[in-house]
């Protein structure tokens, strides 16, 4: 069986990912301009079934508690529907709930998060959570929370494509709660949230043991394989129904419904059950058996040609592989190998003698295709 490379995995830089562990507590604001649509203690019922969610999907990681306050006369008029203004709601919607939380003796700035519940407003949506805020629409479901929770700690929405080029489900995503599922959050949003670092970046192919992320134990939790196009996360679900592989990508949030997250998932396919496999046309296949997974680059396509530079001393170079990726470039002076680098890099080269050199740069993919040389000829 092939060795992955196992890696104490951190959030990309690029998410505004916030750590989801320890202990935190929520201020519940119930807050109404008259009418009192459910019970507090609901609300207190359906907060607690969200933070059992979340302390076994952290792997009692987070515990959450929460204060819920009576119903308080926050608006005078029906509230007007907030929007996400990137870190905070507007502060033209909360001070009025907030005024009414120190009013009855919470103090609000001392909370780690703090959740309005409102009457229902004339909003598009249910539920909104953005910076340590979060807006339940005339909504007390626990998986809301769940969901807007998850806002707060930096997810995307999940979304599902079916095919390259149609339009995306926001909410398509059948294994997260991020999209519209009820299950246990992926292996990607348990990194982003620092509950999991044991993924494996696959790049030989081989037959590759897998765990699951909804189970601490066997790992790596998932298997990432980064191709000339996308980033590939394969993570075994055996708590979805029917049971097998779920295969996402990493992509740019670029939907009006998100400001902070800049990544998102996809969903190409449903589950790939034991012994099938899943193909990226051209690019790989995986075949799914107990635990396992048989990976194999099925790219035959040579990377592009480099581009390459000269100024002085300085060489130049960005090679193009839409299949299995660029793997490396090396550059050779009268063909000795001088240096190596990633698709884009640059290097000085060595000290040559005087007259005419043939400086090259060629580029070899994931699969092992290689490039044709790019040549310049030097005189020096």
């Amino acid at each position: 069986m092939a060795a992955a490379t196992l890696v104490p995995f951190s959030a990309p830089a690029t998410v505004a990912a916030d750590r989801a562990v320890g202990d935190e507590h929520v201020l519940i604001v119930l807050a109404t301009w008259g009418p009192q649509p459910f019970k507090p203690e609901d609300v207190s019922s359906a907060f607690a079934e969200a933070a059992r969610f979340y302390d076994k999907s952290s792997f009692h990681q987070l515990e959450l508690s929460a204060d819920v306050t009576p119903w308080l006369p926050a608006f005078t008029v029906p509230a007007a529907c907030p929007e996400d203004e990137g870190d905070h709601v507007p502060a033209a919607f909360s001070s009025g709930p907030d005024a009414a939380a120190a009013a009855a003796g919470y103090r609000v700035e001392a909370y780690d998060r703090v959740m309005y519940v409102t009457a229902r407003m004339a909003c598009s949506w249910d539920g909104l959570g953005v910076g340590h805020q979060i807006v339940l629409n005339g909504d007390r479901n626990w998986y809301d929370m769940v969901h807007e929770l998850g806002h707060t700690y930096g997810l995307a929405h999940a979304r599902r494509e079916t095919c390259r080029g149609c339009s995306k489900e926001e909410y398509g995503d059948p294994f997260s709660p991020m999209g519209h599922g009820q299950l246990d959050f992926s292996a990607y949003e348990k990194l982003q949230m620092g509950w999991l670092h044991d993924v494996a970046h696959v790049s030989r192919a081989g037959t590759y043991s897998i765990g699951r992320p909804d189970t601490r134990g066997a790992t790596p939790y998932a298997l990432v394989i980064e191709t000339g196009l996308h980033e590939y996360w394969i993570e075994q679900r055996l708590d979805a129904a029917p049971p097998g592989l779920v295969v996402r990508t990493i992509e740019p949030d670029l939907s009006d419904f998100m400001a902070a997250p800049e990544l998102m998932l996809y969903v190409p396919a449903l589950t790939v059950a034991r012994g099938e496999t899943f193909r990226i046309g051209g690019v790989f296949s995986v075949r799914y058996s107990a635990g396992r997974v048989r990976f194999t680059w099925v790219d035959r396509t040579r990377p592009n040609a480099p581009s390459v530079s000269v100024h002085a001393t300085r060489i130049t170079w960005a090679s193009r592989d839409k299949g299995s990726g660029v793997a490396s470039c090396t550059v050779t002076v009268d063909s000795r190998a001088v240096g190596r680098g990633p698709a884009t890099g640059t290097m000085t080269l060595p000290a040559m003698r005087s007259g005419t050199h043939r400086v090259a740069v060629a580029c070899v993919d994931r699969a092992g295709n290689r490039s044709r040389a790019t040549t310049r000829r030097l005189p020096r």
